[in-house]
């Protein structure tokens, strides 16, 4: 008998970010994503982050040119990575092709913006 009442299996979407958070791809944090964009090859906003988060992260997309996933929500992020992410920027371009085959599933995602 499990005591558990959510027992949801982690998907291919969080085994992608557990694995780029473990190789270092990763940078989370708002002001720690936002100072280091210059690093940053794509950014993966929460679908449920706060309103002036998400209009300054389009902003700052739209004007370096970088790509954006903004399909899963904090719930989802949470469980591929500690603590409970709304903004991550990933350093590695190695990593892109993949969740955004992940994420294509989704609505919200913004992978036209590509950076040169």
């Amino acid at each position: 008998m499990t005591r558990f009442m959510n027992t949801q299996k982690p998907t291919s979407k969080v085994n992608a970010l557990g694995l780029a958070y473990k190789a270092g791809a990763l940078i989370t944090g708002e002001k720690r994503v936002l100072s280091q964009l210059s690093t940053v090859k794509m950014l993966i906003l929460a679908s449920d982050a706060a309103p002036n988060i998400t209009q300054k992260v389009l902003k700052k997309v739209q004007f370096y040119h970088i790509p954006l996933i903004h399909t899963w929500n904090k719930l989802i992020l949470s469980q591929s990575i500690p603590g409970t992410p709304v903004l991550i920027g990933v350093t590695q371009a190695s990593f892109i092709s993949l969740l955004k085959k992940e994420a294509s599933d989704g609505q919200k995602t913004n992978t036209s913006v590509q950076r040169s």
